[in-house]
């Protein structure tokens, strides 16, 4: 591998100009597939591909283009660096923790997302998939990472393996989107839309961001369980398309690039703002009655931290110092003494937490209106295309070299 666990060599590794190429990078053998079906087809077509992996985790569509049967071929076998036994630890690892993980996804590792300020944010307001579906996404995303961590969700025909690939497809979908919409910035301050560094940080997020949260909520693991984890979602990052040069070796490596990425992307926007809100607004929805007031933005704040929930997502300070240092105190893993209100935090963490979890089901099963992602119709638009031709030809650059 291009990194070793040796800190000095992560660094350098990480370095600006290294993530300078990765931010000019997408994913050649998605976006090759997206671009062809559009050309030889219409949007319609790739729609329709879209809506039939969003609604069967096996077999694909009838008549597709031998291309499109040759991508599902490749992007099916495992890296040969992949280990199945420490794949299938991590997969019993989070079944065992399953509703902190859910806790810390929702409230830590997505919305933390929302701080890139180059790109990141603004492709969601742009293309309206998470403010005008947030119930959507965030059960299709929570979808995709169940699928890849249920037992044998990774191995040969897991329905990890099915979503990855359609995430893929989607990201490349999105990313072609963005490209000819003509709102892209031509100047290439914000790279490509969901670049290698982005598909890094959404890997940093969901694994040692991830991992970080379990500790902060008082949750104990064991270095070889981390460990296990961190190497499941690196082969997920290898499904999603992440190039190997960009995929951390190891927790610390994967540790030096989110600071990184941090220092070089993240900043307040009103993008962040708007998809904050949202998500506040959404969790506080889901979950039952008799929670305090305010427990929502007071953990997501909590789990985030001060500098990125104020600075970055505008979640204001909880007024109500008891929870806050109930909070701040389970952060240490201190229980002992706070029975008077533990009862209710524990019981969010638990029982609530589950109740989060199968609420966001109904969304992915289309019990609500919204509708699995679709490139926008406004594609078919002569004017539309023209306008980002330029962007569109140095992505079929890219994607070709």
């Amino acid at each position: 591998m291009f990194f070793s666990n040796n800190t000095t060599e992560a660094e350098q590794a990480w370095s600006n100009d290294h993530l300078d190429i990765a931010k000019q990078t997408g994913d050649p053998l998605g976006d090759q597939v997206l671009i062809r079906l559009i050309k030889e087809g219409n949007v319609a077509q790739v729609n329709s591909l879209l809506s039939h992996l969003d609604e069967n985790s096996e077999g694909l569509p009838a008549n597709l283009p031998t291309y499109v049967n040759d991508y599902f071929a490749k992007t099916t076998a495992l890296p040969e660096w992949a280990d199945l036994e420490k794949i299938k630890k991590a997969q019993e690892f989070f079944s065992i923790h399953g509703p902190a993980f859910g806790i810390v996804l929702m409230f830590k590792s997505l919305p933390v997302l929302y701080a890139g300020a180059k790109g990141g944010v603004q492709i969601l307001n742009m293309t309206g998939q998470l403010k005008d579906h947030f119930r959507r996404r965030a059960s299709e995303t929570l979808r995709f990472i169940l699928d890849a961590m249920e037992p044998g969700g990774l191995s040969p025909g897991g329905k990890g393996i099915r979503s990855t690939q359609k995430v893929r497809l989607m990201h490349a979908a999105i990313r072609n989107f963005a490209l000819v919409s003509g709102k892209w910035p031509s100047d290439g301050s914000w790279g490509l839309p969901i670049n290698q560094e982005e598909l890094g940080g959404t890997l940093a997020a969901f694994s040692t961001e991830a991992l970080r949260g379990l500790t902060q909520l008082g949750i104990n693991y064991t270095r070889a369980e981390a460990e296990c984890y961190m190497h499941a979602w690196r082969v997920i990052g290898y499904f999603l398309g992440i190039q190997e040069e960009y995929i951390p070796d190891s927790i610390e490596s994967a540790e030096l690039f989110w600071t990184q990425l941090e220092t070089r992307n993240f900043a307040r926007t009103e993008d962040a703002l708007t998809l904050t809100k949202v998500h506040v607004e959404f969790l506080e929805e889901l979950i039952p009655g008799g929670i305090i007031d305010g427990i929502v933005p007071a953990l997501m704040r909590n789990l985030l931290g001060k500098k990125i929930a104020e600075n970055y997502l505008g979640i204001p300070s909880a007024g109500w110092a008891r929870w806050l240092i109930y909070i701040l105190k389970l952060v240490l893993n201190i229980r002992e003494g706070f029975i008077g209100v533990s009862y209710n935090l524990d019981r969010f963490i638990t029982k609530d937490a589950i109740f989060l979890m199968k609420s966001l089901q109904k969304y992915w099963a289309k019990t609500d209106d919204s509708v699995p992602f679709q490139i926008p119709v406004t594609l078919d638009n002569p004017k539309t295309q023209q306008a980002g031709k330029a962007l569109l030809s140095k992505l079929q650059r890219l994607s070709n070299s």
